[in-house]
């Protein structure tokens, strides 16, 4: 659910140092008002601020944190983010867009701006009406955060958030975008390639959001670009509008919320070694839809059989009776063979870490081909190899692929069966028996964990 809590936050006396202490974070970031004397934008919603505003940006544009104070500014031109910008914030502040224009962006297409941040911010734009003049514009931004951010839209054909690869090919890379909603706009997060070097955007991060597309989707994923990962995202439209429109390579969707779509999801022809799963789907045309061969290069775990109570009725890390629920994985494994006997599947963050203690609630295994004899049985593992830790065979929760179950099975249980503490790794494994074929088919699985 997306927290309204940003326009209501005091500021006053800020001294932050939001970006941590790492070697690439700065010694100190120094606080700074919009409305104080030496910056002299007024914030009444009335006047023009944009002189104002640019002003304080460019004199400012690295270590500092610029408040609004949750006052509302007028603006008529975008404000650009300088070349080289590094560690700056804009935090607390209303921006009320007059005119076909951008709020927000960078220097330029050559141009780089690490480690920028806009927080507890309102955007107004009532008068977009062309394509490329987004809400935001971040092909320039890299590592860069946006988060509780509220953007409103007409029913226009513009975007919320645009980016595409920078000349240089640095950005935007490694962008989190958290607690944002978007409403009105053609797509609310618009993800583009350069079309003509093959690159796209790469490893951004859309969590606990919600969008409301007026035409398009709450996500295009262009050609080209790679691991975008997307987490309890909450789409809510049109019946011509689509939830994720995937043409990308490696992208994870985990944990949404399609609502009164023609699509929810939607593969391309060239959308290759995607995942989805674990989502809750209500009143679509289509949850998910395919162009022809897409099926084969990606897998949608459990994205048509969503039922109360099951391992996907819920939205990324949703409130339980006795704590956070969310899926981990995938785990996977190509061309199995027959008698493998506790061999441990691969997962791409490697073995899941526990940050808290909790259990193990739900196991889904699934094959790309039907099993056609014997069986495959996963089971769940923690600890093995770790010097003094408790390892070996979680609990007794399986899943197996077998005459009863030849493409999935899903087995849930009550929490506190299978316990785990934090700090333990939890991973899976497998063992086929002698009949097990075809021993061509890849095999995904995912655990539901309460904690």
């Amino acid at each position: 659910m997306l927290r309204r809590h940003f326009l209501r936050v005091p500021v006053a006396g800020l001294l932050l140092q939001p970006w941590g202490t790492g070697s690439g974070s700065p010694s100190g970031i120094t606080g700074l008002s919009l409305t104080s004397q030496g910056v002299g934008a007024i914030g009444d919603g009335v006047t023009d601020d944009t002189a104002a505003l640019q002003a304080a940006i460019n004199a400012n544009p690295s270590n500092k944190v610029l408040s609004g104070e949750g006052k509302t500014y007028k603006i008529t031109a975008p404000l650009l983010i300088p070349d080289g910008s590094t560690h700056l914030m804009l935090t607390d502040l209303n921006l009320a867009v007059s005119g076909d224009v951008a709020s927000l962006k960078g220097p330029s297409s050559e141009g780089l701006v690490r480690f920028f941040r806009l927080e507890r911010c309102l955007i107004t734009c009532k008068e977009h009406v062309q394509v490329g003049r987004p809400a935001v514009d971040f092909q320039c931004f890299s590592m860069s955060t946006f988060r509780d951010v509220w953007i409103l839209g007409t029913a226009g054909i513009t975007d919320c958030f645009y980016g595409i690869v920078n000349k240089h090919g640095s950005a935007p890379y490694y962008d989190l975008f958290e607690n944002i909603y978007a409403g009105g706009f053609r797509y609310a997060f618009n993800c583009n390639d350069s079309g003509s070097d093959a690159t796209g955007v790469n490893s951004i991060t859309i969590a606990d959001s919600r969008a409301q597309p007026s035409t398009a989707a709450a996500v295009r994923i262009s050609r080209y670009c790679e691991n975008i990962r997307i987490r309890g995202l909450s789409v809510e439209g049109r019946p011509e509008a689509t939830g994720i429109d995937c043409d990308g390579i490696g992208c994870e969707f985990d944990g949404c919320r399609f609502e009164l779509l023609g699509t929810g999801i939607k593969f391309g022809a060239h959308s290759y070694a995607n995942t989805s799963l674990g989502h809750y789907w209500s009143s679509c045309k289509n949850n998910v839809a395919y162009a022809e061969g897409a099926q084969d290069r990606n897998s949608s775990l459990g994205d048509s059989t969503a039922t109360a109570g099951s391992l996907f009725n819920f939205g990324g890390r949703l409130r339980a009776v006795g704590g956070y629920r969310q899926t981990i994985g995938p785990w996977h494994a190509s061309g199995i063979s027959p008698r493998q006997a506790q061999f441990e599947l691969t997962r791409a963050d490697g073995r899941w870490i526990a940050t808290r203690s909790g259990s193990v609630t739900g196991i889904i295994v699934k094959s790309s081909l039907p099993r056609a004899a014997g069986a495959c049985v996963v089971r769940i593992y923690r600890n093995s190899g770790l010097a003094g830790a408790k390892g070996g065979l979680l609990g007794s929760l399986t899943a197996s692929l077998d005459d009863t179950a030849p493409n999935q099975q899903v087995k849930l249980q009550s929490p506190g069966k299978d316990p785990f503490t934090a700090g333990d790794e939890l991973f899976i494994c497998a063992t086929t028996d002698a009949g097990w074929a075809p021993d061509t088919a890849s095999i995904q699985v995912m655990l539901e964990v309460e904690t």
